[in-house]
């Protein structure tokens, strides 16, 4: 019923007019039913008491002594207790209560003494509780109105966004899952789990439709052929004290083992397709690159050269190249056709954590343990900038979709931008109080988004969300309560999908940060 209600609210808003003198008051009271939709799903008799606790503080008089005020002090845009009395949900609250009390005066419920720690109107609209472990791994569906999420707990959970419900879960796994993946028609879902299996779901019912035995090893990860005929498995460990070192090709549809790819002599360490689905490039601890047939699984080349770990491997946008970072120091540019070795980016001092292509395929970023983020024609092999400014490693960069900016993520707890151009003069986005974790651009790249965070702290774990041009903070995104492991914006750019070791989900309209 909890579920059918929060569509109901969805449909009313739909219809009212913007303008609407209640439609704030609507969607506040539809944040409220969506925040505990899984408690009260659970226990239905506890719905007075979660919305009373959640609505009631929101703008009642007694809400202003648990806030610090802000510089500038309080106004109707930041403390809705100074709102007419028209638009306050507190007064409904209390005829709610007369009401209940006067209908069934017996029966006790529990009323919080201060506000909740995420008050209403913030940009949260939804939090996914379910999984009994750490939520190692997110996806949005190609159509952007369901999320896949992978637990430790061994199971993956389907859930609407637009409701919250959890559509199914998907039991099976005798291990945690490493990776998630939707096919791209959105019709089913591809997991990697340490129970050594690849298993393939029914994304709508969650029935599941296959089992692909035959790693030796954790599954590290799975993705889909960009025409989702194949799923592609990867196989190691985290130590490297692994008998598996293969990669794994299967038919999509039945799950025949297409290919086994033997070659490489120690843990598969990453992944990628060609744009056009028909070459797969890995990364090992063997210190190797190898590059494969999609179809067949023949090995087509051994890229030699890097003295230690391949951390990373990427083709440029137009598929000519292959780009890899190791911890030897190097980033490596590989002709993805013959194999051949172009250039190797000779520069950091320390190993290379993350690597990314301009949109034009014409220049790659790199990020280390040096502090240091570098830009480099692929080509030429020649360094073309040292941007420096970092104080601790550089966790990730990324392009933005037109390739004018360079977004850097920190352990020193900034993120940066840079103008790809000049690279000089950086905006530094400054507000996170832990190691950024991972960083995001919006589709469109008006936007980025950074999750933060350390397991064992109790500080920030927020998602911050940054106008990509100015800098500007324009929203903090409160209420994990540990690491940050995953952010994700949905393919609109309406949404952001955060995971966190706090074993939740939470969704966010980035629309009113």
């Amino acid at each position: 019923m909890i579920f059918e209600l929060a569509e109901d609210f969805a449909d009313a808003l739909a219809a009212m007019p913007a303008d609407h003198p209640k439609r704030r008051m609507l969607e506040l009271l539809q944040e409220a039913v969506r925040r505990d939709i899984h408690f009260v799903a659970r226990h239905p008799t506890a719905f007075f008491q979660c919305m009373w606790n959640t609505c009631w503080w929101y703008d009642c008089p007694d809400a202003a002594a648990h806030y610090v005020e802000p510089e500038g002090g309080w106004t109707t845009d930041n403390a809705p207790w100074l709102r007419p009395d028209a638009e306050k949900l507190y007064p409904l609250l209390e005829q709610w209560r007369e009401t209940r009390e006067r209908l069934d005066c017996q029966r006790p419920w529990l009323r919080s003494h201060r506000p909740p720690s995420v008050h209403l109107g913030t940009a949260q609209k939804a939090v996914f509780r379910g999984h009994g472990g750490f939520v190692n791994s997110v996806a949005f569906g190609p159509d952007g109105r369901r999320i896949v999420t992978g637990s430790q707990d061994n199971t993956l959970r389907l859930w609407d966004v637009g409701s919250g419900a959890e559509l199914a879960v998907f039991r099976g796994h005798v291990g945690e899952l490493s990776s998630v993946s939707f096919s791209p028609d959105g019709r089913r879902i591809a997991s990697g789990s340490t129970d050594k299996t690849v298993r393939v779901w029914d994304a709508d019912s969650g029935v599941e439709l296959a089992v692909f035995p035959g790693h030796e090893d954790n599954v590290t990860s799975v993705a889909y052929s960009p025409d989702g005929q194949r799923i592609l498995s990867a196989s190691g460990s985290e130590w490297d004290n692994t008998d598996d070192c293969t990669l794994r090709v299967w038919d999509a549809r039945n799950g025949t083992e297409l290919a086994v790819l033997r070659g490489h002599e120690r843990s598969v360490y990453s992944v990628a397709y060609s744009p056009d689905g028909q070459r797969i490039a890995s990364g090992s601890w063997d210190n190797t690159v190898r590059v494969w047939d999609a179809a067949s699984g023949a090995e087509l080349a051994v890229l030699r050269g890097h003295r230690m770990f391949v951390h990373s491997v990427s083709y440029s946008p137009d598929g000519q190249q292959i780009a890899s970072g190791s911890w030897d120091y190097t980033v490596r540019v590989w002709d993805a056709a013959s194999g051949a070795e172009l250039a190797v980016l000779r520069g950091h001092t320390l190993p290379v954590f993350s690597v990314s292509y301009s949109p034009d395929s014409r220049r790659i970023v790199s990020g280390s343990y040096d502090e240091t983020v570098r830009v480099w024609d692929p080509e030429s092999g020649t360094e073309l900038a040292v941007l420096r400014g970092h104080d601790l490693m550089v966790a990730s960069v990324s392009y933005s979709p037109d390739g004018l900016w360079i977004a850097s993520g920190s352990f020193d707890k900034t993120l940066r931008l840079w103008d790809a151009q000049s690279r000089a003069n950086p905006a530094i986005l400054r507000g996170h109080q832990r190691s950024i974790t991972c960083v995001a651009y919006s589709p469109n790249g008006r936007r980025v988004v950074s999750g933060s965070g350390m397991p064992l702290d109790d500080e920030d774990h927020t998602v911050r969300v940054w106008d990509a041009v100015s800098g500007v903070e324009l929203g903090v995104l409160r209420g994990h309560q540990c690491q940050l492991t995953c952010v994700a914006y949905s393919p609109d750019g309406r949404r952001i999908v955060s995971g966190s070791h706090d074993n939740t989900i939470r969704v966010w309209d980035v629309a009113s940060p």
